[in-house]
């Protein structure tokens, strides 16, 4: 018998002889292995504890932080009629105390000093609640992570700071075009259905709410055999198993019964209408949606829609989306699915417009139900299910690390979806085909059961708003759809250049590995070899020996002197060309990407990057294709116009962000010498012809420079062949490096600052951010920095946001940008003004420096934050993409010095606690002048306490009235 099942079963006797009595053991289902040798030592466990909460447990030696997620089956569609909101508001102050740790900080500054993060999510039907932590930290984290829902104690004090906090959240969604969409939803919902109600809610809908409410409406709700954890941890499974029992088995178990609404969301009447919305920014967006009958929702196994799906949204040769671009009408296209809740499933088609397809719309719509057609008229060939089998089981089964936080954060997204027993294998495979479900879904999928949203400005629809949406405001209409238009959809016939998938000869076949795999406990960074050098390019090759897959991780910049970093025509026509460029390869892009092979292109300061990442066995061909592609590109005036009027838009509606982002926008085009604002590119795209591109394009490979990392499951011949390629097939001039532009950051000076710049917009609230520069780059200054910053980090959120409720986005960060360091801190508020949160920073950092030694970093917290802060810089990263980025950064930002990590390290090691109390001092006191303030002012509600600014006293005095003291006839 293998050793390793023996191992694996014995260990499984273990842990179910070793289960409570009150303890029950849930049957695995989920049987296909995982073949990435990273989970080679991985052991689960599912169990359902006395009190009815199910458990999922994941014991893993070699991750490098610790993670748990716990959601509980109830959500918005449960709020009460009188207090919109309330789930979300729960969600919220469940972090702010409980009756083990009472103090509201508690849990955020333990998961932050521990190298961790948290977060929650309200949803229709469950609630989610993340953190991730490092290994050691685990257990104490568990213990105040499972408080939460033990013993929670909605202080009013609490209640009423955390509802501006609410009310704030509300009022950064105002004009977010994703939102508002979803709130127009709302408006068309079946009478009687819960999704109508205002789930996000606002000071408004939850004033009446006290701690009496929230009490009541917890205990009404949260239940433990409504609730589902997973836990993932280096401990041992059986430490983990009793800690797990330990922590959760206290949550009280009340036996509620999940609730599932039995009407579907979307009214009959709503139903082959055109819903018409006003957009804040400038959008063309359209919206086929079919709210699916409850039984394909409970296919889970079969999975109709999914080679629907993966026909429709398909944009490879023969497909939709090619017949909507060769027509002009439509520049991408997205098909998919999504689970509102309960038994609530939706399938939708989502076309993003060209002015020429707002306003032909109904041809639009007609290209999509003739591609229905097509699909009714003839069977989905045996090789596209052959395709979404093999990959479906290729990517689970040699899924790679990721992120632990984006892990659990995804994890607690499709936890309350599944069974226990088959989680999480069945969403992730598509196993099972069932012909005649698929038919059924398909014929279902007609005019009449559709919904039909058009977001476009007026300006191109014609269309005038009639209505107004409760809750946020959006403008819209509902028009009825001409029987006539709708009789050509239903009778459309199939059309002839719109075609199922050819097959994929991009999947992979050969998984085959060529060096062995090392000890994953024993990391170290790989020295990546240099495989060519000379005044063409430069390009390094690191064989894998730790991640073991069969996969590949490229990056390469392209630098030729047509992209001037100085000059803004020129970066405007490299985002052109760029666009175009990938709109040409998208016949090899997309159908590679389907076989696991995932190419991007993106411009640079001087040129443009190339990331290739994905299974290595067809990389090389799809390379060669690639940059011949590159080379013999010609561009084409329709194309030319269309991406440069995709551009503007999207300048445009950069202008339209939230505060926060228009303000770093602003920051960056300081730090920077070379940085233009989008508002500076919309200036000047309109002035652009299309000989101008032309030129462009033409000398663009005649002098260039190639800069390379090759990271992953190769040889030396076949990362030589790759790098030969690249440099003989653009057949260029060199580009020598004395002549390439460098990234320059701004100094800023010493003896004339604090600075500060204010800019003005009518988007709906204000952001302030402050940058502090630190001294010249060193490695023990940096290391400074950082603890610093992680330090000051969860005291101000707590002051800015939990006390003072100045905002809901409030935000610190230690940045480096090419050795030059900054800290930053910034809020976005509807509340308070630029000036009056500016004066709130310097305010908390002067308390901050007070208490500095005393209750805010003592040398033991500042051991803990440095070992924390260590401990994550020597762990090997998650990917081999990051693995690329990492070494390519160490390549060519860091000119080769793959030391970097090891002279990073020694810097925190020599930071004594001395050094850094002088060093914050000299930082973050008013003696360091270099202090740049953007402060961003928006439109805010009215209410807001807004000071007039006077010219003179004189000015108040003519607004004003003056009367006696003792007005005439009085004694």
């Amino acid at each position: 018998m293998n050793k390793k099942f023996i191992h694996l079963f014995c260990q499984f006797l273990i842990c179910f002889f070793s289960l409570s009595a009150n303890t029950t053991l849930i049957e695995d289902k989920a049987l296909l292995p995982l073949l990435n040798p990273a989970f080679n030592d991985r052991q689960t466990l599912k169990i359902q504890l006395e009190n009815g909460l199910k458990a999922y447990i994941i014991s893993d030696p070699n991750i490098d932080k610790s993670s748990a997620a716990l959601v509980v089956k109830t959500g918005s569609w449960e709020d009460p009629v009188e207090a919109p909101g309330i789930a979300h508001f729960l969600e919220h102050m469940l972090f702010l105390g409980n009756k083990k740790y009472p103090h509201e900080t508690e849990y955020d500054r333990f998961i932050t000093e521990h190298g961790g993060q948290f977060n929650a999510f309200t949803a229709n039907d469950f609630t989610g609640y993340v953190f991730t932590v490092n290994n050691t930290a685990l257990p104490e984290a568990l213990d105040r992570f499972s408080s939460f829902f033990k013993g929670p104690l909605f202080n009013p004090s609490g209640v009423d700071r955390e509802l501006q906090a609410i009310d704030q959240e509300y009022a950064k969604n105002l004009e977010n075009d994703d939102i508002r969409e979803y709130f127009i939803h709302k408006e068309l919902v079946n009478p009687g259905h819960p999704n109508g109600a205002f789930g996000m809610g606002n000071r408004a809908s939850l004033q009446n709410v006290s701690q009496e409410t929230l009490k009541n409406w917890y205990q009404a709700h949260y239940s433990a055999n409504l609730m589902q954890v997973e836990v993932i941890s280096n401990l041992p499974l059986e430490e983990m198993k009793s800690l797990v029992i330990e922590d959760f088995s206290g949550i009280p178990n009340t036996n509620l019964t999940r609730f599932i609404p039995t009407i579907p969301i979307i009214s009959d009447a709503s139903k082959g209408h055109m819903v018409y919305i006003e957009p804040v920014k400038n959008l063309r967006r359209l919206v086929l949606a079919w709210e699916l009958p409850f039984k394909f929702a409970a296919m889970r196994d079969f999975k109709p829609e999914i080679p629907i799906c993966y026909i429709l949204g398909h944009e490879g040769k023969n497909s939709l989306l090619a017949k909507l671009k060769q027509d002009k009408k439509v520049e991408s296209i997205q098909c998919g699915t999504e689970r509102i809740g309960g038994n609530s499933y939706l399938l939708f088609l989502q076309l993003d417009l060209t002015d020429a397809g707002v306003k032909n719309v109904n041809q639009v719509i007609l290209r999509c139900f003739e591609a229905l057609a097509n699909l009714r008229k003839q069977t989905i060939p045996n090789y596209v299910i052959d395709e979404l089998r093999t990959m479906t089981k290729l990517n689970y089964q040699y899924q790679p690390k990721e992120d632990a936080f984006n892990h659990i954060l995804k994890e607690a997204m499709l936890l309350p979806n599944e069974d226990m027993e088959t989680y999480p294998e069945q969403t992730q495979v598509y196993q099972k085909y069932d012909p005649i479900a698929t038919s059924e879904l398909i014929q279902f999928l007609t005019p009449e059961n559709c919904l039909f949203e058009l977001m476009a400005p007026k300006s191109l629809t014609g269309i005038n708003f009639e209505s107004k949406e409760k809750w946020l405001g959006v403008s819209y209409t509902i028009k009825n759809i001409p029987e006539t238009t709708m009789n050509t959809w239903k009778n459309a016939s199939p059309n002839v250049e719109i075609d199922v998938p050819e097959n994929n000869h991009y999947l992979p076949v050969n998984i085959d590995l060529l060096a062995k795999l090392k000890d994953p406990l024993a990391y170290s960074s790989p020295v990546p070899a240099i495989i060519l050098n000379n005044d063409l390019g430069l390009i390094y090759l690191a064989k894998d020996q730790y991640y073991h897959l069969p996969t590949v991780s490229w990056q390469f910049e392209i630098k030729t002197p047509t992209v001037d970093p100085s000059n803004i025509e020129s970066q405007i026509m490299a985002e052109i060309y760029v666009k175009h460029i990938n709109d040409t390869l998208s016949s090899y892009v997309y159908p590679a990407s389907i076989g696991g092979l995932n190419f991007n292109m993106e411009k640079s300061n001087n040129g443009f990057t190339l990331d290739i990442n994905g299974y290595n066995d067809k990389s090389i061909p799809f390379f060669r294709d690639l940059i011949m592609e590159l080379k013999n590109f010609k561009p084409l005036e329709p194309k030319f116009k269309m991406f440069k009027e995709t551009l503007f838009r999207n300048y445009q509606n950069e202008s339209l962000e939230m505060p926060i982002l228009q303000a770093y926008e602003i920051l960056k085009s300081v730090l920077h010498k070379n940085y233009f604002q989008s508002k500076q590119k919309a200036a000047v795209i309109k002035k652009i012809t299309f000989d101008q591109f032309q030129e462009f394009c033409a000398d663009l490979l005649n002098k260039t420079y190639v800069e390379g990392l090759l990271y992953g499951n190769m040889n030396d011949e076949d990362a030589q062949s790759v790098s030969t390629h690249v440099i003989s097939t653009l057949n260029s001039q060199p580009y020598p490096k004395k002549e390439q532009s460098q990234e320059e950051i701004i100094v800023l000076p010493q003896d004339q600052g604090p600075f500060l710049l204010e800019s003005k917009s009518k988007v709906k609230g204000n952001a302030a951010i402050l940058t502090i520069a630190m001294d010249p780059f060193s490695f023990k200054e940096r290391a400074l920095q950082q603890i610093l910053m992680q330090a000051i980090k969860e005291s101000f959120f707590s002051t800015l946001r939990t006390k003072q409720q100045t905002g809901y986005i409030v935000m610190s960060n230690a940045e480096e940008l090419e050795k030059h360091l900054f800290n930053t801190f910034a809020v976005q508020s509807n509340t308070h003004e630029g000036r009056d949160l500016l004066a709130r920073f310097e305010l908390f950092i002067e308390d901050f420096l007070q208490e500095l030694s005393k209750t805010e970093i003592s040398e033991e917290r500042f051991e803990n934050i440095k070992s924390t802060l260590l401990t994550t810089l020597q762990q090997p990263p998650q990917s081999m993409t990051e693995m690329t980025g990492l070494l390519y950064k160490l390549a060519f930002t860091y000119e080769g010095d793959f030391d970097w990590i090891a002279k990073r390290v020694k810097g925190f090691k020599e930071l004594s606690y001395e050094d850094f109390l002088k060093g914050t001092v000299h930082v973050l006191g008013k003696e360091n002048k270099r202090r740049l303030a953007v402060l961003f002012t928006g439109s805010t509600p009215e209410g807001n306490l807004k000071y007039r600014k006077l010219c003179n006293i004189g000015q108040l005095k003519n607004l004003s009235t003056y009367e006696p003291i003792y007005p005439k006839g009085d004694e």
